[in-house]
């Protein structure tokens, strides 16, 4: 929806009550379409997500959400006299992105809602391409998307674990050209499970003594500090 920004903002429609803006209420408008809302309507009606989140949706909007955080980090800062509220302001001003817009939030308009919508799951896909699967479950997530949430979690968790059995199959043939013989520990029990060249990855799924699972990660560890 296009603003008509001809239109003087104490004579623009509220879309929340379809009332005039007047001068008598607060107001804000959405970072997002621009339209001018009375600030009780635009709070009650819009939807909210972290900072980080407005800016991975819209990276062009960037710095107006960054703009935002720091007024909203700023307001967090009890200031005594207006030195101290300088000072705080220049203090915020000073920390890294990452750190300004932890904790933030960004509102946007009930007109948005559909849009902003429509847009998760084709950006939650970019991000699962860059294999940030648990920023895409993040994204989901804050957007009431529970299932594609945990659905973007397990191929994620999936994928780390193909991963690191790729690994381990690989450092075994390393111990078996080096002609090398180590002895595991388990963690739960304490017995020695010797790992060489010729030992399976079956063999090494659970201690064959207590019967504990045992963690394919720990065991690419410790296969690799014997290999340097």
């Amino acid at each position: 929806m296009q603003v008509d920004t001809s239109v003087p903002p104490r004579k623009r429609i509220c879309p929340g009550c379809n009332e005039k803006i007047g001068m008598r209420y607060a107001r804000t408008s959405c970072l997002s379409c621009g339209n001018l809302y009375h600030l009780k309507c635009f709070t009650q009606g819009g939807i909210s997500c972290s900072s980080r989140t407005a800016i991975t949706l819209f990276p062009n909007m960037r710095k107006h959400f960054v703009d935002s955080a720091v007024e909203q980090k700023v307001k967090q800062m009890r200031s005594a006299n207006d030195a101290q509220s300088i000072e705080n302001r220049n203090r915020v001003l000073m920390m890294p992105e990452d750190e300004l817009i932890q904790g933030t939030t960004q509102t946007f308009c009930r007109l948005c809602i559909p849009k902003i919508k429509s847009m998760v799951p084709n950006v939650a896909k970019d991000l699962e391409r860059a294999g940030r699967h648990e920023d895409a479950g993040k994204l989901f997530e804050e957007f009431g998307m529970i299932e594609a949430a945990g659905s973007v979690r397990k191929k994620g968790k999936a994928q780390v674990v193909t991963n690191i059995s790729v690994d381990l199959n690989q450092l075994l043939e390393k111990l078996k050209s080096g002609g090398l013989v180590s002895v595991y520990k388990c963690p739960n029990c304490g017995g020695s499970i010797k790992i060489s060249g010729t030992t399976s990855t079956q063999k090494l799924s659970k201690c064959e003594y207590c019967g504990t699972v045992l963690q394919t990660d720990d065991l690419v560890n410790f296969i690799r500090d014997i290999l340097t």
